[in-house]
């Protein structure tokens, strides 16, 4: 990672290119706004709901799923914790374990 570290911290090309262009035409003495950067794609008010409902409910299904795969745990410990998801997330349960729910 030391390695791509410079990598990492530098910004998009797209974004370097815009910057560098807003830069010369202040240079040239033109009074122009500079263009809008942007480096990621807007979202309305509804997809960013629908966006985090669908990213939490996949966290907690992975979740719940590396509980069912643990080999460290025991029965009692994954009936304890599966019905802790139940009561919480009953709606997932159904939904994706409906045969544990």
């Amino acid at each position: 990672m030391m390695r791509f570290s410079a990598d990492l911290s530098r910004p998009p090309q797209s974004v370097e290119l815009a910057l560098e262009r807003n830069v010369q035409n202040l240079r040239r003495g033109e009074d122009t706004p500079p263009q809008s950067i942007s480096c990621c794609r807007k979202l309305t008010p509804s997809q960013y709901v629908r966006q985090s409902k669908d990213s939490t409910e996949m966290a907690i299904v992975n979740l719940i799923r590396s509980v069912i795969d643990d080999t460290k745990l025991g029965i009692k410990e994954k009936q304890k914790m599966i019905k802790q998801f139940n009561k919480h997330h009953p709606e997932i349960m159904r939904e994706y374990f409906g045969d544990l729910a």
